[in-house]
């Protein structure tokens, strides 16, 4: 914009000397200020157009509607979304839940409202090895993941979480996320979120 500020003012000296020399810069001047209202309309939709680029939106997610074995999981999120890791959803400041328009995004809970319910528990990654083994004494500091999700063993444990639910989180003065193991023949929902390009699935293509 500063560059083109200039060429304008450039412009406009020649034109006063232009001016002063010929009777006829009446044309040249009709010319120019014609040539420089297109520039100036070129570049403001150069800059409708870049202002506009990509809309920076944060990622959505949802806990499924339908419960799964721990076996399904993996593959349970809707086109667009996969299982999420933990620490995918750990802070949800930055992200935002699904707006629920089909059967997959359903209300699970009487005031969940436009955010996602604090008392129920998903299936979700651990970031961990393989694993099904559960820490019996502590629960709720296992990573187990139904051996990466392939498991739908009643000997076998996965990892489901949830938020804390409004009394809880006062009480430990935390915002946290509530995790726990579970056994991989149980069904539960699983949590989903966005994959990371820029392609935006719509909601009717949704499971």
């Amino acid at each position: 914009m500063k560059r083109l500020l200039l060429v304008i003012l450039m412009v406009l000296v020649t034109l006063v000397g232009v001016v002063g020399v010929s009777s006829a810069a009446d044309t040249a001047i009709q010319t120019v200020i014609t040539q420089l209202q297109t520039i100036q309309n070129e570049v403001q939709a150069l800059q409708a157009t870049s202002n506009a680029g990509v809309q920076v939106k944060p990622k959505e997610y949802y806990l499924t509607s339908g419960q799964f074995s721990g076996d399904q999981a993996i593959a349970a999120c809707s086109t667009g979304f996969h299982m999420a890791s933990i620490f995918e959803i750990l802070d949800t400041s930055n992200l935002q839940y699904v707006k629920r328009s089909t059967t997959v995004c359903d209300s699970l809970v009487d005031d969940q409202g436009d955010g996602l319910p604090t008392k129920e528990f998903g299936w979700v990654r651990t970031g961990y090895d393989s694993t099904s083994y559960m820490d019996v004494v502590s629960p709720e500091l296992s990573s187990v993941n139904c051996n990466s999700w392939t498991s739908q063993s009643s000997n076998a444990w996965g990892t489901v979480a949830r938020l804390y639910d409004n009394d809880t989180a006062v009480q430990l003065n935390s915002e946290y996320t509530l995790v726990n193991s579970r056994q991989c023949n149980q069904s539960y929902p699983v949590w989903c979120v966005e994959n990371s390009d820029l392609h935006r699935t719509d909601l009717s293509a949704r499971r």
